[in-house]
């Protein structure tokens, strides 16, 4: 009797292997011939997305894909961003840039229907197209599996279009050109215009490349138009974020992260250091672009030449510019205390702005860009939050003046010393999202305000002969 059982499970085993093997061998075969390829698209409009891809294409590299890694590159990038793109082992595919036919739409979004020319691919069975700003977590290679024109996603309603499986077709692509004009794009993008040339989101059924290859690979003809993935083929740190810094996917799947991330905070991109303090994730990202990615350091370097030459220059220039001309003016301003706390805290502002545009020119490391921050902050805020503010005052009263400088020395230091502290809190783990944002809040809005409001209102203690 017991013989009998284990012959019998014997014959049962054999069976389902004789039944998936075959699939397997199809999935394999598509994948040895060269018929299965990873996209992603690069154009003009924003040139850290070149940083992403690359990084992008190390992690498929690292995860070993066995896909062709293809890369839409259009006219408008340079070369030295296609040598990038080919040293991350991207082959590079010349693509006709496609502008976006909707009158309103972000600017990163300029180019971005050239996304449409995947199903152009025809010399592929299947096309995976990821995202400039994904990154491939570990192999995805089953995705070549999945049997359907496009396969993406869902979430609520809508799928997102960062991830999509596709089988080209030059009858569908021909079919989108002639409709992408005139068919609405509820996100002014590419995302939209496919949620409503290929989605209804009920009626595309659920397929898990994984678990049902055998029915995927059953023929090369697809029946449908549409699948639905997995959530963790498409992982939104958007939502990780919003659930409080956690991945959360049907607890059967016993997943830990998701098999490829999509940054998809618009400002918070990993190649901004100032995603870091909002989403610490991003940090799996830069991982993986240390490892590979080495941007040459003499553009950061320059960035602290030509900051230092600014610095000198709008010292220099502070010292020997006149104001008379304007006196009147800043007279009203100076002798008015809500007028020149306002004026103060504008020009506190736009030291602020710039700070953080100008130390977000070069990514490297953001560590360092963190450093370039509150070094520019705090030159800038020298020389045009205090030196500045004296000229102003002096220009008010017509003479030279004698100012305060324990004052001046308190709000400098309170000012920098708390903006330090501030950043350390918010560059450690220690602190939830919400803590985050309650020490930017904190900091930008009451610990400077406090402390120009009571340094804007201390008017200089005596005159001198000018």
């Amino acid at each position: 009797m017991k013989l009998f059982l284990l012959v019998l499970c014997l014959c049962v085993l054999f069976a389902q292997a004789t039944k998936v093997l075959p699939a397997v061998k199809r999935l394999d075969d598509r994948l040895a011939g060269g018929k299965c390829a990873v996209v992603t698209l690069v154009y003009e409009g924003d040139t850290s997305f070149v940083l992403g891809a690359a990084t992008l294409g190390y992690s498929l590299r690292e995860s070993k894909t066995r896909m062709s890694m293809v890369a839409l590159v259009t006219e408008q990038v340079d070369e030295k961003s296609r040598y990038m793109l080919g040293q991350a082992g991207w082959q590079i595919h010349d693509a006709k840039a496609v502008a976006n036919p909707n009158p309103e739409y972000f600017p990163r979004l300029e180019y971005i229907f050239t996304k449409l020319q995947i199903y152009t691919l025809t010399n592929y069975d299947r096309v995976v197209y990821l995202d400039a700003d994904t990154l491939v977590n570990e192999n995805v290679d089953e995705l070549c599996s999945c049997n359907a024109y496009h396969c993406s996603v869902l979430r609520n309603t809508f799928f997102n279009s960062g991830v999509i499986v596709a089988i080209p077709s030059t009858t569908i692509y021909a079919d989108m050109m002639s409709k992408y004009t005139t068919m609405h794009s509820y996100t002014g993008g590419d995302q939209g215009f496919l949620n409503n040339y290929f989605w209804n989101g009920e009626e595309c059924p659920f397929f898990d490349p994984k678990q049902k290859l055998e029915s995927a690979l059953a023929t090369d003809v697809s029946h449908l138009r549409c699948h639905r993935l997995p959530g963790y083929y498409n992982g939104d740190v958007g939502v990780y974020v919003s659930r409080g810094d956690k991945w959360q996917f049907d607890p059967e799947e016993e997943r830990q992260q998701p098999k490829i991330t999509h940054f998809t905070l618009s400002i918070f991109k990993p190649w901004s250091w100032m995603s870091y303090i909002v989403i610490k994730y991003n940090w799996t990202w830069f991982e993986v672009f240390s490892r590979h990615v080495q941007p040459s350091p003499a553009f950061f370097f320059m960035q602290i030449i030509t900051l230092g030459i600014l610095a000198f220059t709008a010292s220099y220039t502070i010292h020997r510019i006149r104001l008379d001309r304007l006196q009147t003016i800043f007279g009203i301003l100076m002798m008015n205390r809500i007028g020149r706390a306002f004026f103060g805290h504008l020009q506190h502002l736009c030291v602020f702005l710039f700070a953080l545009y100008y130390s977000n020119l070069t990514f490297i490391n953001p560590t360092f860009s963190l450093a370039l921050f509150f070094v520019t902050y705090c030159i800038l805020f020298e020389i045009f939050c205090v030196n500045m503010w004296q000229r102003y005052w002096e220009t008010a009263a017509g003479t030279r003046l004698v100012f305060d400088y324990v004052s001046e020395t308190v709000h400098k230091v309170s000012t920098c010393v708390s903006l330090a502290i501030s950043l350390i809190a918010l560059w450690s783990d220690f602190f939830s999202i919400y803590g985050r944002a309650a020490i930017m809040i904190i900091w930008l809005f009451c610990i400077p305000g406090v402390a120009h409001t009571i340094f804007y209102q201390i008017p200089p203690t005596q005159q001198l002969p000018k």
